[in-house]
This record gives structure tokens, C-alpha cells and sequence, in this order.
């Protein structure tokens, strides 16, 4: 029973409202999910099949190197050996930087382009036989001669073959270091140093004689020119100039770097990774290609690493020559993967070839790349993984995260609208339903305001027409209570009829110069004569001189003021006095009514001018009124082009101020 007539008009249309907004907000929220939902899945649909687009033109692309990279490998390995120089020649010029081309032979291998083998793997050179220098060696070790020893090995170092003067001249400036003959040795190894790939000591002469000569110079005290021939040797040993197995290479690499060489950059570096990567992979080719079966001999693919650098190796060939390339990232990349670059930008992705170990050969993919597709070495028909991811799924999902931007944004206008509709809706019920309640205060404060005059008329009526006041003083003094009650319904009527007037804004004042002072005095006398039978007094302070006037209808000025003093006089039970100043202010005339009364809150001196707004107060102090004397004060005084303040303190009293342009 309590709920249905809670919901009686118009509570009634509030709910009605906020349950149409409730659905309508809800069946917009789920169709902007499914619809957000659906979009997210055509977005990675998208992603998905622009990844398998681009990893079928990856994988085609490496087929189609490798299928040409064989083709031309068993075209090479057939080729008659005076042939096979100039066309392996002929086709290594077109590899990368980290591409070689190496014929595998059971005798050793041989690179093009030349140059680009750091080390190889190589049966030990032939050197002159050791028998041949076995008396100089008698004499220098055993019997300590080593002034017959340096003769036996200089006569040797005259002999025509190259790899008998290089053995004679390494042991001969051997000799000479030993007799403390640091020059002759220099010498000697300078000579030595001339003799070019001879082999001695397991390395051509003229790495060894070069290399032998730099302690000679450290020796000697000459270290600067010492530091800078390490310099150029380290140099020639980075770019391959010396047919070196793996073991002599290391060693001279780390002999060298026991000089002060100048430090190689970022790009240095990787050269030199990339060089021995190389080599490391050469050597591990033969190595797989001689202990291979005939039949594995004849086709094979791999990838081995060395420090995270993987190298591809294809080969092709018999059973006494293989041919084989040797190829890095770039070769790979640049050589068979060049023309797809304008498309896999096109399509914006980013792949990832990789070993059977997951060490990465090309490319890279982020860790956030999102979905993925690969293509197993079975596909790829090579010894790798390829893997492919969205390079702009960040742009994809940026797209979509746009999209759920604009329908978030517009499921939050209609949310908003909902609620800014259902505020509104509340707030005019509340406004509906406080108007309401203030008309029903304002009739019933009506009523008893009337009630009261017509009430004493009524009695005073009765008694004098029943001839039952035999006195006259007592008829005088009824007739004069009878005056006053008549003067205040009439002063009521008039007002309700005035306010409702200057509600509809047809209430016309005649307005003329007026003198302020004399217009507050003559208020204020009548008002203290009405008042004075229960002892009110009016204190009034006028510091404007008699020629100061207003343009203003003094009617309408005399009752905003009355109404003034008569709420001052109602809020004031304990203090029967009210203080009338009139002052200038600025152009203005300021007519300020002051009481000690029960004072206004801080919240009510917000409404307290509104229409058929009365204090919470008055119910305690039993003022009667209607809640229009403020809110005709505020329209008077509005209407000439004037101002009205209060000044308030619960407890400490109130001052209402009027404020009126002056007549100048």
C-alpha cells in the first residue's frame, strides 16, 4: 500500500523513465560488445591471413634460392677441372659479403672469391724433410758450436728449393738470437719473410718470418715500429691472406693481440664474426662432407653456429669433388630474399628463420609480436623454422582500438543522456512536487491569515448588533479593533493581489522623484503607532539630507519597507525594538532594518526571497505570514533597478538593506 502510493504521479513517470533508460542503455551496451567482438575477430582474422600470404611468398622465395643454389652446385661439381676455376670464379662474384663458394676435394678446400677463408681445414703443409738440416742441428744442440751450426744453415739457405732456404733461415736467425746477434737475426727473418707461401714451421714463411720479427724489434727497444707491423699483420691474418689451418690461425691471432693494436669498431667486429663464422663453418662442411656416405656426399644441407652466428651450408657433388656454399644471413637475405623486400614492407610483417636449436639465422620477431605462423623445415625443404609475425599489429589493433574508442564514446553520450534525462526528470518531480508542498503551505498560512481578521470582525459584529457593549468607551475601543483587523485584510488582499500582478509581470509603477528620508520616516511612525500597544519602538537613524530623492513609486517602496518591519518585528519576540538607517552608498541610497531577533541559517539565506518560502524558525516563534512579503520586496526593489541584501546570524539578529539608485 505504501509502495503504490509512493508511486502515484508523478513518482510514477520517474520510474516509467528510468526503467526505459535501463533497457535502452543495456540492449546498447550488448550490441556494442557483439559488435565490438566481431570486429576484433575480423581484425586478427585479417592479421592472420595477411601472415600466411607472406609466409608462403617467404618460403617459395627460399625454395626457389635453393633450387638454384643446387643446380648450380652439381653443375660446378660436374665441370672438368680447367673449367671449374673460371666458372666458380664467375658465380662467387655474385654472392654477399658472408657468401662463399668451396670445392671439396679428399685433398683439401678451395674458396672463391679468394681471400675470404680466415683458416681452412688442410692436411699439414710439406716441408723440407728434417734430415736435411740434422748436422746443423748436431752442432747447435749438442755440441753447443753455434758459430759451426749458423755456417752449416747459411750454406742451406742458398739451396734452390724455397722450403729448404726457409728452413735454414728460421734456424740460422734461431742460431743468431742465441749468440746475442739481434740484428743478423732481423735479417734473417727479414729474408725468410721474402720467401712467400713456402711452408715452414706449419705456416707460410712469410707470416712466420714477419711474425718472428716482431720480438726481435721488442728486443731491440724498437717497439713503435714493432706495434705498427702487428698492426698491418693483424691485419692481412683478418683478411685472409695466408692459407692457415684453424690451429695456426688461433695461434697467431692470440700473439697478436698481446701488441697494443688499434681497437676495431662496431662494424669491424662484425666483419671479423662474420669471417670466422665462415671458416668455422668450412671446416665444420668437410669435416661432415668426408665423413659422409657416398649418397650423403652427393646432396646434403645444414646449418651450424659459431657464437650465435649461424651459417647455412648446401652441397652437391661425387664422391671425389663436392661443391658447396657457404652462406651468412646477408647471402641468404640479399641473394634470395632481396626481391620480396617492397612486398613484406607492403604487407607489413617481420619473420624469423631459425635452426632446429631456435638460434636465429634473418630476422627477428619482438616478444609482443602477437599471433604467429610457421612453416616447419619440412615446408621449407632447408634446414630451418620459419616464423612470421604482423610487424604493424600495433597498427592493426590500433585500428580497432580506434573503433571501440568511437562506440565506447557513443554508448557513454547515450549513458550520459539517459542519466542527464532521468536528472532532469527527477529534478522536475522534486521541483513539481516542493512547488506543491509550498502551495499547500502558502493556502493554508492564507487561510489562517485570513481566519484571524474575519474571526475578530465576526465577534466584535456579534456583540455590537446584539446591543451587548452598553459602554461607549468599550464600543470605541471594538470599532477601532475592528478598523485595525479590516486594515490588515486589506493590506493582505492587496498584497496577494499585487505579488500575483508582479508574477505576471502587470503590475505598473508610478514612478516619480521621491524624498527617501521622509518616505522612511513617515513608514516608520506609522508603523510604531500601530505597534506601540504591544510595546514595539522603532529607532531611526537618517544621515541623507532632505534633498535626497529616489525615482521610485513610494507606495511600492513604503510596503517593500513595511514588510521589512513587520518580519523584523515577527522574528523578534524578546526584543521589541527595530533600528531604521538610511545612508548613502556609492551612488546609492542604502535603507538598512535591524533587529536582535532569532536570526537565519547559512541554507535558508539562499531561499529565503523565494515566493511562499518561510524560515524553519518561524513555526518555533509562531510568526504568521504567507512566504510573500520577501519575494515581493525582491520583485519592488528589482523593478528599481535596485538591490536587496541580508546580513544574518542565527541568534544574532538580521539586517535587511534595500539599495536605490539616487535622483541626482
Amino acid at each position: 500500500m505504501e509502495l503504490r502510493r509512493w508511486l502515484q504521479p508523478p513518482r510514477r513517470l520517474v520510474v516509467l523513465f528510468l526503467l526505459i533508460a535501463v533497457v535502452l542503455v543495456t540492449a546498447t551496451s550488448v550490441l556494442a560488445w557483439r559488435f565490438l567482438e566481431q570486429d576484433r575477430a575480423l581484425a586478427r582474422q585479417r592479421i592472420q591471413d595477411r601472415l600466411e600470404r607472406s609466409a608462403d611468398v617467404i618460403t617459395a622465395a627460399l625454395g626457389r634460392g635453393a633450387a638454384e643454389a643446387r643446380e648450380t652446385l652439381t653443375r660446378l661439381s660436374s665441370l672438368a677441372s680447367a673449367e671449374l676455376p673460371t666458372a666458380a670464379s664467375r658465380w662467387a662474384g655474385t654472392l654477399d659479403s658472408d657468401g662463399l663458394l668451396v670445392i671439396l676435394t679428399p685433398d683439401g678446400v678451395q674458396g672463391f672469391p679468394p681471400g675470404r677463408l680466415l683458416y681452412r681445414p688442410m692436411p699439414e703443409p710439406r716441408e723440407a724433410p728434417a734430415a736435411v738440416f740434422a748436422a746443423g742441428e748436431v752442432l747447435e744442440f749438442r755440441r753447443r758450436d753455434l758459430a759451426g751450426a749458423a755456417a752449416a744453415y747459411r750454406a742451406l739457405a742458398t739451396s734452390r728449393d724455397t722450403a729448404v732456404r726457409a728452413g735454414a733461415l728460421l734456424r740460422m736467425a734461431r742460431v743468431e738470437r742465441k749468440a746475442g746477434q739481434s740484428a743478423r737475426a732481423l735479417e734473417s727473418y727479414t729474408r725468410l719473410s721474402g720467401l712467400g707461401m713456402a711452408p715452414v714451421s706449419g705456416a707460410p714463411a712469410s707470416l712466420v718470418g714477419r711474425h718472428a720479427r716482431l720480438s726481435i724489434l721488442r728486443e731491440m727497444g724498437r717497439t713503435a715500429e714493432a706495434e705498427r707491423e702487428a698492426a698491418t699483420l693483424a691485419d692481412e691474418l683478418r683478411a685472409g691472406t695466408w692459407p692457415l689451418t684453424r690451429a695456426s690461425y688461433r695461434f697467431y691471432s692470440e700473439e697478436l693481440a698481446g701488441y697494443a693494436l688499434p681497437p676495431l669498431d662496431s662494424a669491424g667486429r662484425a666483419r671479423l664474426e662474420r669471417a670466422e663464422a665462415i671458416a668455422y663453418a668450412v671446416s665444420e662442411l668437410r669435416a661432415r662432407w668426408i665423413g659422409a656416405d657416398e649418397e650423403r656426399r652427393q646432396d646434403g644441407s645444414e646449418v651450424v653456429t659459431w657464437r650465435a652466428h649461424p651459417v647455412l651450408l648446401l652441397w652437391r657433388g661425387t664422391a671425389t669433388r663436392g661443391a658447396a656454399l657457404v652462406a651468412g644471413p646477408g647471402q641468404v637475405e640479399h641473394g634470395w630474399l632481396a626481391v620480396l623486400r617492397p612486398t613484406l614492407d607492403r604487407e607489413q610483417v617481420t619473420f624469423l628463420l631459425a635452426d632446429a636449436s631456435g638460434n636465429g639465422l634473418i630476422g627477428s620477431i619482438p616478444a609482443m609480436a602477437g599471433p604467429l605462423v610457421t612453416r616447419t623445415t619440412t615446408e621449407t625443404r632447408l634446414p630451418w623454422t620459419l616464423r612470421v609475425a604482423s610487424g604493424s599489429s600495433g597498427a592493426d589493433l590500433a585500428q580497432y582500438a580506434a573503433r571501440r574508442r568511437m562506440v565506447t564514446l557513443v554508448l557513454a553520450g547515450l549513458t550520459l543522456l539517459a542519466v542527464v534525462g532521468l536528472y532532469a526528470a527527477i529534478r522536475g518531480v522534486s521541483r513539481e512536487l516542493e512547488a506543491a508542498r509550498l502551495q499547500s503551505e502558502f493556502v493554508a498560512a492564507v487561510s489562517h491569515e485570513l481566519r484571524t481578521p474575519l474571526t475578530a470582525l465576526r465577534q466584535f459584529t456579534e456583540l455590537l448588533a446584539s446591543d451587548r457593549v452598553g459602554l461607549e468607551e468599550q464600543r470605541r475601543r471594538y470599532y477601532g479593533v475592528m478598523q485595525r483587523e479590516t486594515d490588515r485584510l486589506q493590506r493582505l488582499v492587496e498584497g496577494l493581489l499585487d505579488f500575483g500582478r508582479m508574477e505576471a509581470g502587470a503590475l505598473e509603477f508610478h514612478r516619480m522623484p521621491v524624498a527617501v528620508g521622509k518616505l522612511v520616516r513617515d513608514v516608520a511612525l506609522e508603523f510604531q503607532q500601530q505597534m506601540a500597544e504591544d510595546g514595539w519602538t522603532v529607532e531611526l537613524a537618517d544621515h541623507v539630507p532632505e534633498s535626497t530623492r529616489v525615482y521610485a513609486d513610494a507606495e511600492a517602496i513604503g510596503r517593500s519597507l513595511w514588510n521589512l518591519l513587520d518580519n523584523a518585528a515577527k522574528y523578534s519576540p524578546d526584543h521589541r525594538t527595530v533600528w531604521v538607517e538610511v545612508r548613502r552608498e556609492d551612488g546609492q541610497v542604502a535603507i538598512a532594518v535591524r533587529d536582535r531577533g532569532i536570526g537565519i541559517s547559512a541554507a535558508e539565506r539562499a531561499t529565503i526571497f523565494d515566493k511562499f518560502v518561510r524560515g524553519a524558525s518561524a513555526g518555533k516563534v509562531g510568526a504568521k505570514g504567507t512566504g510573500i512579503g520577501l519575494a515581493m520586496v525582491r520583485h519592488i526593489v528589482g523593478a528599481h533597478e535596485g538591490t536587496v541584501t541580508v546580513d544574518s546570524e542565527p541568534g544574532m539578529g538580521s539586517t535587511f538593506t534595500l539599495r536605490l539608485p539616487v535622483e541626482e
